[in-house]
């Protein structure tokens, strides 16, 4: 996939909030409370607007 965001600084929001994969895998690991909760709070800082997950999917 080939994504261009303009202006340029989103891949910043992915290296604040993303970890370091250890491993080649098909699937992402597992979304927990924390991960959303610092999704949440960076988002904003990026200029974006993210609507949280339902309780029962995290």
């Amino acid at each position: 996939m080939l994504c261009w965001v303009t202006p340029a600084g989103l891949e910043k929001f992915f290296i604040e909030v993303g970890t370091m994969a250890t491993q080649q895998s098909v699937l992402p690991p597992p979304l927990s409370p924390p991960d959303v909760e610092k999704i949440l709070a960076a988002a904003p800082n990026y200029g974006l607007k993210i609507i949280p997950p339902a309780a029962s999917t995290i």
